[in-house]
């Protein structure tokens, strides 16, 4: 590729070519530097959502185990209640 003297001869016109050249290059990191930052911050209220879900999860859990083992058809009516919730919404 040609050098940007052998392109404008005119030096001045390739000084600004170099200067627009520098300040696109410092656009640019400046707009990883801040997507970067974008990211960091949505992994971690990704990761805080995560981490929300599992504890709602293991209560629930925590919560069914007990029903189930107080009384087993509940665990089963809770079962076919959700399995009828599903089925309607496929059908869909």
């Amino acid at each position: 590729m040609p050098s940007l003297e052998s392109l404008a001869p005119n030096t001045n016109l390739a000084d600004h070519a170099k200067d627009l050249q520098r300040a696109a290059t410092e656009v640019a990191k400046d707009i990883k530097t801040e997507a970067n930052v974008r990211l960091r911050d949505v992994t971690t209220q990704a990761n805080a959502r995560l981490s929300d879900a599992k504890k709602q999860a293991g209560d629930f859990y925590d919560t069914a185990h007990d029903y189930a083992s107080e009384n087993p058809w509940i665990a089963f009516g809770a079962g076919v209640a959700a399995g009828l919730l599903v089925a309607a919404w496929l059908r869909r």
